[in-house]
């Protein structure tokens, strides 16, 4: 391949190896036709193979040596040769001792010989043959065993299934490069028994000396039916039936139900093997066995595990995994490693772990002179501008960018100092131009590559079949000296930094070796060999790729996911380096050594860098470390359930149209117009596909909204996110994403559109987690000292200043002092806002107050919606100093002009982006959002968190350790922080800080108890059930207030109908029980009730007939997809999409004149669910209205629910229940 072609090998020999080809191949047709005379070679017995096919009456296995085709002794001795030379020429005998540390990390006990050339698959004789038979014999004892494994595995003479015994054996290996198949009989029909996933193998053996035979790439690929259909015609692509490659490609995983350790004889000597018992995922009915030889057996693994083989599938049910087999096991095939959580694994596994479950500090200048350099060349070989003007003007352009000046600000670093960085490096640009692309090459060298094509700028690759994900710098077509003819694709990694070696880093090596696995998946071609190339030194790298390395690093990788996949439920880290020298610099020492001290009992003298460890962990308590290891374990018992409950992440684990069907993709889409920004922002308009199967169902139905971020695909089930971006906008018949990436082909090419759910909820509490025991921060230390070690909060005795009276005189006795106890707080207040209280009003007000002393202020809350509603609240009140960050799709329509998006998009210098922001007096950002390296930059006086009691304690965390003092607004009476983990909620993570802090200082909460959104009637309810009736309604309008409906007495409706919306019942429960129409039912496993959906209608339309206004009115159900079934039967009324539908939850911080509730639940055993059992859920749902609230449901039903049954009590005393028969 790459790697091993020699400059002078002759044409002619290449001829030759290909008629021995096809020779080899006209004998195996011929013998192919014989039914029963099926051969399934062993992949551990090297080029041997078995003959399992049973003679009639006996179970014999015969066992004959494989035929080497005597025509190819001389290519193949003389392509031996040369591929010698090769290795010592491009330095192949090297490139092991640049990677061995990976495969020593692998075997432990194996090392690899730098003396030997490295031998390919296809250099192989006769001679090699005899001597690998002898040494790699089976025995009679080890194929009984196998035998006796996998009869239970047969299926019984009863089934359909018809699968032949050697179904079970790995596929032949040909020494001769012919394509073997072998078929079976299922259900009539004759299926290959070779898997797609290994036909890179099989292509990989049509490359003679690194030439790829064309012709015989053409047969493999048609033999395998691989057509991935890119570009299918409009009359395909309005069907919605899987393509030839979908049906071909099946992405099967198998769960391990038991392993065991056993021996097995080769050349007597006996070895030991992991032997997996494996049952597939989908089909638990489909079982397979996995043997893992050689290296493979020192892979960690356990029962339970999830893993994709690549060999198994509907025709082969055992594999044998060893040195001499091409066939690999990806372990949890569904978490993708980068290859640079790969490289820095090398290194140290822990430190990569560690680097992906928590952030470490933003960008450094290194970095960014890193990132600008790689722009600079990218933009450079895409446009074909290497002169030095050319390469100033581009790099002024991004100096100019707005999110370039951002960093510029957040590091303390000019233009013109960072421009001095990267003009040592444009000279390199147009060096590595004349020194290796081919039209403009002038070295005398003919053994330097010559780079031919372009083929891609950063292209993005997921391969869930490999595990692996990763951005490749720059995709490249390359021949591997000048003179040769022959072109092969290779990734070209770029780097700015140090050279170690004339080889490259290991490190570096490994990234590009994951690069080459990834591009072999998406071109569906064989890359053994990358580009590595140091700027500073102008030095290209060739980096081939050995098997052996090739296979540790699939090691190396599935060691690092089964310690990162959040589908197992118990989670560890690995082992402590203990090596001075690389944990004195590790970003990640603070973390990795209090996770070994809280979580794994460690203690300095049992480190190995006791010194270190003194440093990082000195002031932290015994209380500390057990803070830590609570809400670790916490956080991952979460992140395991809503990866193992909820698949919809994995893209590739559904189809586009049912992902559609859950309202998580728009499937079948092509694209119609494109578009490019000025900040190389790609905009492209999409459309759905003729025929498309969900035609009738309009695109903004789908709950996909302007500011989700998604991914883009191909729907051919094998090019996973080509792209990454946002929802600009949703119509009915179009979408529009901006993506970060150019769609490199966009003709007739189907693609399908994925809500980003990839974005890991663990990453930011964890990091907030870890922050909070940073030593060396006063801030930190003085937040662990309140949170952790309950010290009670201090106030300042002096009065607040009297010009805040101005700001504060429309507000009540409780609002005023509250506001007055946030002046005066030196540590935390907590504000405890009972529903209608004015919460907001009150909060906009406080941050009016703060600024007008003096203070930098940090404005939070879980949901853009919240912290909108806040600065509406300042807009109203004249107050504009404030920036709010994020993106602006999430945003309200009138604040997005105050976002810093907005306002900077014009700077073009670094002191026009410092002077915007060291004026603003308040930043504004949801609590997930306040990592941004421009709040750091920041020393805030005061952080505001509104919907506190809706927040876990990591996430408020990273938005209060970033002040001096922190007020936390909310009421843990209402919803408390969503946590869908029983295990995890009953050991106390539903718990907010807002809820913890109140019970251990409650001397430091302040009560609004005055409400001015429900009638006093309403008001009772809540009163009764949760508050102590403390709640107070705010003046005598709001108590009184009643329903208005202008044409109640005019419009003609029944009694029953009259009596529910007569506005003189200001709460009406509607009893269902004796309207069997009204029953739950299960419609695709989801709980619905479509006689309450209907008798909602009905109240709606009788409503909006009397004169309600469609805006006024909204309904509630516990529910989702009760919520479609009410939305269906309303849609006929006009202006129905004024009617807000929402569950619960959505409804928090809402309200509406009259409110609709419907408890959906209607059976006989008085089973509610636990939505309805929870009392604060009961809590909302009952205070949303403000003059008219109607309650629907079963009586006999609710009554198991403690808190329902006791409002029927409140509602049979006030009569305020009617019997709808």
């Amino acid at each position: 391949m790459l790697s091993q072609k020699s400059s002078s090998t002759p044409c002619k020999n290449k001829l030759k190896i290909s008629n021995t080809r096809t020779k080899a191949k006209d004998n195996e047709t011929s013998t192919n036709k014989v039914k029963s005379a099926q051969a399934a070679k062993s992949a551990n017995e090297s080029d041997d193979i078995i003959d399992v096919t049973p003679d009639k009456g006996s179970k014999k296995l015969k066992l004959k040596l494989s035929k080497i085709n005597s025509h190819s002794k001389r290519a193949t001795e003389k392509l031996k040769t040369q591929n010698a030379k090769a290795a010592v020429k491009h330095g192949l005998e090297d490139i092991t001792s640049g990677i061995s540390p990976i495969a020593k990390s692998v075997t432990q006990s194996r090392k690899l010989s730098l003396k030997k050339p490295l031998k390919r698959r296809c250099s192989f004789s006769p001679k090699d043959a005899e001597k690998d038979s002898k040494k790699n014999k089976v025995t009679k004892e080890e194929t009984d065993d196998t035998l006796e494994d996998l009869t239970k595995y047969l299926p019984s003479n009863n089934q359909k299934k018809q699968l032949d015994i050697k179904s079970f054996f790995s596929k032949p290996r040909n020494t001769n490069h012919t394509q073997v198949q072998t078929k079976v009989e299922k259900d009539n029909l004759n299926l290959d028994e070779t898997s797609n996933d290994s036909l890179l193998g099989l292509v990989s053996d049509n490359l003679v000396n690194g030439t790829l035979d064309t012709c015989k790439k053409e047969k493999a690929s048609k033999s395998f039916e691989f057509d991935l259909n890119d570009s299918l015609n409009l009359e395909q692509v309005g069907s919605t039936q899987k393509t030839s490659a979908e049906i071909k490609h099946v992405f099967m995983t198998w769960r391990v139900v038991e392993y065991s350790v056993r021996e097995y004889q080769v050349d007597n000597h006996r070895k030991q093997e992991r032997v997996l018992q494996l049952v597939q995922i989908k089909n638990e009915e489909e079982r397979a066995v996995c043997h893992l030889r050689d290296d493979w057996f020192l892979m960690e693994i356990e029962d339970e595990d999830i893993a994709y083989v690549s060999n198994l599938n509907d025709a082969c049910r055992r594999s044998i995994l060893c040195n001499n087999s091409k066939e690999f096991i990806t372990v949890f095939p569904n978490t993708l490693i980068s290859g640079t959580t790969i490289a820095s694994g090398i290194t140290c596994e822990r430190q990569a772990v560690l680097n992906t479950r928590f952030k470490t500090e933003g960008q450094n200048e290194v970095m960014l002179v890193g990132t600008l350099t790689h722009e600079i060349f990218q933009w450079a070989i895409s446009n074909n501008k290497f002169e030095m003007k050319d390469l100033v003007t581009k790099m002024n352009e991004l100096l100019q960018q707005t999110k370039v000046l951002e960093t510029l600000y957040t590091l303390d670093i000019d233009e013109q100092q960072i421009a001095s960085k990267l003009k040592e490096y444009l000279p390199q640009v147009g060096l590595w131009k004349r020194n290796y692309l081919q039209d403009s090459q002038t070295s005398a060298d003919e053994s330097k590559p010559s780079i031919t094509n372009i083929v891609d700028i950063e292209e993005n690759v997921w391969s869930p079949y490999l595990g692996f994900k990763g951005k490749v710098d720059v995709s490249v077509e390359v021949k591997i000296h000048k003179r040769s003819r022959d072109k092969i694709l290779a990734p070209l990694e770029l780097k700015t930094g140090k050279m170690l070696s004339n080889l490259g880093s290991v490190e570096h090596r490994a990234q590009v070796t994951v690069y080459c696995l990834l591009m072999s998946e998406r071109h569906h071609q064989p890359i053994d060999s990358g580009l590595l190339y140091y700027f500073k030194t102008n030095h290209l790298q060739q980096v081939p790729m050995p098997e052996q390395e090739k296979r540790a690093i699939l090691i190396k990788r599935n060691d690092i996911a089964r310690r990162l996949t959040l589908e197992r439920e118990e989670q560890q880290l690995p082992a402590l380096s203990r090596n001075k020298r690389i944990c004195k610099w590790c970003p990640q020492k603070q973390t990795c050594l209090l996770h070994f001290k809280s979580r794994e009992n460690g203690e300095s003298w049992t480190s190995g860098i006791e010194e270190i460890y003194k440093n990082v962990l000195s002031n932290l308590k015994d209380e500390d470390f057990r803070y830590f290891s609570k809400w670790y374990e916490l956080l991952l018992l979460e992140a395991y359930y809503e990866c193992t409950a909820n698949k919809t992440s994995y893209i590739w684990a559904k189809s586009s149209e049912r992902r559609e069907l859950q309202g998580v993709c728009f499937s079948h889409m092509l694209v119609c117009t494109s578009d490019v920004t000025s900040d190389m922002k790609y905009h492209y308009t999409f459309e759905r596909c003729v025929n498309h199967f969900n035609q009738q169902t309009p695109m903004n139905i789908i709950p996909l909204i302007a500011g989700d971020r998604v991914i883009v695909s191909r729907e051919n089930n094998r090019v996973f996110n080509e792209t990454t971006g946002y929802i600009l906008q949703v119509s009915e018949n179009e979408v529009i994403v901006s993506a970060h990436q150019k769609l490199q082909k966009t003709d007739k090419v189907l693609y399908r559109i994925d809500k980003d759910e990839t974005l890991s909820s663990l990453t930011t509490p964890l990091t907030n987690l870890a922050n909070l025991f940073r030593v060396d921060s006063q801030l930190d230390n003085k937040l662990r000292q309140s949170i952790i070690h309950n010290k009670t909060p201090t106030v300042d005795i002096d009065p607040p200043v009297e010009e805040n009276s101005e700001i504060t005189g429309n507000l009540n006795e409780g609002q005023k002092q509250a506001i007055c106890r946030c002046l005066q707080a030196k540590d935390f207040v907590m504000i405890l806002g009972m529903p209608g209280s004015g919460k907001s009003t009150t909060t906009a007000l406080l941050v009016q107050s703060l600024v007008c002393k003096g203070k930098k202020v940090l404005l939070t809350s879980y949901t853009h919606s919240a912290v909108d509603t806040i600065l509406l609240k300042l807009l109203e009140n004249g107050f504009t100093k404030f920036t709010r960050l994020g993106l602006p799709q999430r945003m309200h329509a009138k604040i997005r002009k105050y976002t810093a998006h907005e306002q900077t998009k014009l700077f073009t210098k670094t002191h026009q982006i410092k002077e915007y922001y060291e004026k603003q007096s308040v930043f504004a950002s949801t609590c997930l959002g306040v990592n941004n390296p421009i709040l750091a930059k920041h020393h805030f006086d005061y952080c505001i968190v509104d919907e506190a009691s809706q927040i876990t304690q990591p996430v408020c965390i990273g938005a209060v350790r970033l002040a001096d003092v922190f007020v936390l607004i909310g009421d843990h009476n209402q919803l408390p922080p969503l946590v869908q983990s029983e295990k995890a909620r009953s050991r106390g993570m539903d718990v907010s800080l807002f809820k913890y802090l109140s019970d251990e200082q409650p001397e430091a909460v302040v009560t609004l108890n005055q409400q001015y959104r429900m009638n006093k009637h309403i008001m009772s309810l809540a009163n009764t059930l949760v508050y102590q009736n403390k709640m107070k309604c705010g003046n005598e309008s709001i108590a009184n207030a009643v329903l208005s409906l202008p044409h109640f007495n005019d419009v003609n409706l029944d009694s029953d109908m009259k009596r529910i919306i007569d506005p003189v019942h200001p709460v009406i429960f509607v009893d269902t029980d004796q309207r069997p129409d009204c029953e739950e039912t299960i419609r695709s496993k989801k709980l619905v009730n479509t006689g309450e959906a209907i008798l909602c209608e009905q109240i709606i339309s009788s409503l909006l007939k009397a004169g309600l206004v469609e805006s006024n009115l909204g309904v509630i159900c516990p529910y989702r997809h009760q919520l479609k079934i009410i939305k269906d039967e309303i849609s006929s009324l006009q202006n129905s999409k004024q009617i807000e539908v929402e569950t619960i939850d959505k409804y928090q911080g809402k309200d509406k004149e009259c409110i609709i509730v419907t408890f959906v639940r209607s059976n006989n055993k008085q089973e509610v669910g636990e939505l309805l059992l929870d009392w604060r859920r009961i809590n909302v749902a009952l205070t949303r209205a403000k003059k008219k609230l109607i309650l629907i449901g079963s009586r006999k039903t609710i009554t198991g629910s403690t808190v329902l049954n006791q409002m029927l009590k409140i509602l049979d005393d006030k009569k305020w229940t009617f019997i709808y028969s």
